[in-house]
């Protein structure tokens, strides 16, 4: 096919996302005419076609749901509310820099009496844009906290706060926003969306499901109620805030993440609810304060460091159905015993080590003990242990290795360990 002159007249022209809406129109149809004619057309025209075509669907979509956007958001009628579609920021400003009436023929019906309706010079309309997508989300704004919305699922996510205006401030998260004519419940609250800042309090309105992980790490509140309707509480969610002294954790959650409530340094009391599936790793690490935890009457097992650097931890009662001890659970707390289960079969490395109040163990024959069980337990004198440790003797001297009564070489059973 021969078209010399293509090339050069292509290259001439200005780029398709500067053109005018009515150079834009005109050029789409000119090329569009000539192509559906079978006329000569080399490949920078049929690109060019192309990206006439597309720009001129993208400057459709973007008035129409911009104007659908606006019908609904003077709409009072939330049942029949249609959410706009994404909104692509750039292509709606490239259209209203000149004269959208030559789009008319391709909007939607509404979009041109709308649009017919108003005063481009008088009339001062607000249209939430966003890069496009197919997820249907969107984002406001209340006050100083931020939301996402999910217009299919008809709920919102608090995402987070603007720092710069938190310092010192009271918080109340809402159990609904609204948003275009529409209330979205307030479901969540993101993951690290008050970490770090200088927040007052927070108050959680009923509703809420999740809360997210580090969603208040590293902040200074001295309390916090949460609502009976979340149940999810994330990894980290209360990690390391210096301030707070007790939590009560509602009957409705069922799963909390790994070290949920770490390093809360002067947390004194908790309790946990009926509901919740198991026990985390670390939940409560570096809680040297805590002196009275209630634990679910279901839980099998005391998950790794559960209760490490517990340093103010006396006591514990353990509901009978665990049977797992599991690595360094109670490590650097102040037990002054051994607390046994009746389901008890297995403790884990480290699970006792360096509790320096406990005077004296007794074990059933049942239970397993793994190596370093109870290492540097500086005050232990006493010990009962199963009697599969008589021959087991390597076994035992590291189960205890550390403790004031154990040789590091051992040739001899210690007199104070006997055997059930």
């Amino acid at each position: 096919m021969q078209c010399p002159k293509q090339p050069a007249w292509i290259d001439a022209l200005p780029q398709v996302i500067e053109l005018d809406n009515a150079s834009l129109i005109a050029e789409s149809k000119m090329i569009n005419k000539w192509v559906e004619a079978d006329k000569p057309s080399c490949e920078p025209v049929l690109v060019r076609r192309e990206l006439l075509d597309s720009e001129v669907g993208k400057r459709i979509r973007a008035l129409d749901n911009a104007v659908n956007y606006l019908n609904n958001a003077d709409s009072q009628n939330e049942n029949f509310y249609t959410p706009a579609g994404p909104l692509e920021q750039d292509a709606f400003k490239r259209t209203m820099q000149s004269d959208y009436s030559p789009l008319y023929p391709l909007l939607a019906d509404e979009t041109v009496a709308y649009l017919k309706s108003i005063n481009r010079t008088s009339k001062e309309v607000s249209v939430r844009v966003y890069e496009g997508n197919s997820s249907q989300e969107n984002r406001m704004q209340i006050g100083e906290m931020w939301f996402d919305l999910n217009f299919q699922r008809n709920n919102a996510r608090l995402i987070g706060v603007d720092n710069d205006e938190s310092i010192g401030k009271d918080y109340t998260v809402p159990s609904t926003v609204r948003y275009a004519g529409r209330t979205f419940k307030v479901t969540e609250i993101e993951s690290a969306a008050f970490a770090d800042m200088k927040i007052k309090s927070v108050t959680l309105s009923p509703g809420l499901k999740t809360i997210g992980s580090h969603a208040f790490s590293r902040t200074r509140i001295t309390s916090i109620n949460i609502p009976s309707t979340v149940t999810m509480i994330d990894s980290y969610a209360f990690h390391s805030m210096p301030a707070i002294t007790s939590i009560t954790v509602p009957n409705s959650v069922t799963k909390i993440g790994n070290s949920a409530f770490s390093m809360c340094t002067a947390l004194t009391e908790v309790a946990l609810p009926v509901r919740l599936e198991k026990l985390p790793n670390a939940l409560f690490f570096g809680c040297k304060a805590l002196t009275k935890v209630t634990l679910p009457q279901n839980i099998t097992k005391i998950d790794m460091s559960t209760f490490e650097d517990c340093k103010a931890l006396t006591n514990i009662s353990l509901p009978q159905s665990v049977a797992v001890i599991d690595q360094n659970a109670f490590k650097n707390t102040a037990l002054t015993s051994v607390p046994v289960t009746t389901s008890l079969k297995s403790i884990e490395s480290g699970a006792f080590e360096g509790c320096n109040r406990i005077t004296s163990v007794s074990l059933p024959s049942r239970v397993e003990v793994e190596m370093f069980a109870f290492k540097n337990c500086k005050a232990l004198k006493k010990v009962v242990i199963g009697s599969q440790y008589k021959t087991r003797t390597d076994e035992l001297q590291m189960i205890f290795y550390g403790c004031p009564f154990m040789p590091q070489r051992m040739t001899t059973i210690p007199a104070c360990i006997t055997f059930n």
